[in-house]
């Protein structure tokens, strides 16, 4: 088992917790996958403290790293833990690049091989809007929660858009919980051609979290 990155101070952000934990010990089972891109553009969604960008770098030699985080001070964080790793699993490789933006709406189409996202994925009545927070607002935290009618506006938009998103031979590693009703959105996203492949599933306190692989071409199973 590789070591944890160090974080730095999350003020305002999610800190890392069992969900980020569990989603590293996934990655880390699919090094073998990982390992097989040739200098990818590996981008992670709502990347909040930075744990899982600084912790990819351990499972890739050479790759462009990037990360996207609404919130102003995940992007800060971010920042600060990939400094304090830098030296840690690969000093080779070039800063991040952080993005405060929503998504990945930023990039130009197909350009991404890796996609990593934990999302928002509690179920709440409605999910945050931009426009009702300011750059000091100290609740910007709520975008990293609240996910929406059953947990899953957030993680929809991004499904939606996989074929958006990823290179011709992308993947994608997204986190659900059991009230996310995983069985269903297998289904939808298989009906759009992709293959899904269950990485693992872990209690984690009340939820039942499972990270999926989703993929263009179907993919050893390992």
């Amino acid at each position: 088992m590789k070591p944890t990155p160090l974080t730095a101070a999350c003020d305002n952000v999610y800190e890392p917790f069992e969900d980020s934990f569990f989603l590293l010990d996934c990655l880390e089972l699919e090094e073998p996958v990982l390992r097989g891109f040739k200098a990818p553009l590996v981008a992670e969604i709502g990347c909040g403290s930075g744990v899982v960008s600084a912790f990819l770098p351990s499972l890739i030699d050479l790759y462009i790293p990037m990360a996207s985080d609404v919130n102003p001070a995940a992007c800060t964080t971010t920042l600060s833990t990939w400094e304090k790793n830098s030296n840690t699993y690969n000093p080779k490789l070039p800063e991040i690049e952080v993005v405060r933006g929503s998504l990945l709406g930023f990039l130009r189409p197909n350009l991404v091989d890796v996609l990593v996202f934990n999302p928002p994925y509690v179920s709440t009545s409605d999910v945050p809007k931009l426009e009702d927070y300011d750059q000091e607002d100290m609740r910007w935290v709520d975008f990293a929660l609240d996910g929406g009618e059953m947990g899953m506006e957030i993680t929809n938009i991004v499904l939606e858009n996989l074929s958006r998103y990823l290179s011709p031979h992308g993947v994608a590693y997204i986190l659900l919980c059991a009230n996310n009703n995983p069985k269903k959105v297998v289904e939808n996203v298989e009906a759009r051609g992709y293959f899904a492949h269950k990485i693992s599933e872990r209690r984690a306190g009340r939820e039942i979290l499972s990270v999926y692989r989703f993929s263009r071409n179907e993919l050893d199973q390992h």
